[in-house]
């Protein structure tokens, strides 16, 4: 099996199974960085979106958090109408 094809394959994989909590993981990261490296670290998982996925999504995303960000969506979605 080739590199490549290895690699499109893990891809897909972790897309299909948890590109729902990726950006969880993502805001995970970023908030557990230190203040002075937080932009670097959302710059740097924003620009490799593809290469942070595989790290990213072994991450796992606490309760709190994931409350918390449900309930601001909510919040938002519910402030447009």
């Amino acid at each position: 099996m080739s590199r490549f094809f290895y690699f499109y394959v893990h891809c897909i994989l972790v897309t299909v199974v948890s590109l729902s909590d990726l950006g969880l993981q993502a805001a995970h990261r970023v908030m557990s960085s230190s203040p002075q490296l937080a932009l670097k670290v959302l710059k740097d998982i924003a620009q490799s979106v593809p290469m942070a996925a595989k790290s990213l999504y072994r991450l796992p995303v606490s309760k709190e958090l994931r409350k918390e960000i449900t309930d601001n969506q909510k919040v938002k979605v519910n402030s447009l109408y």
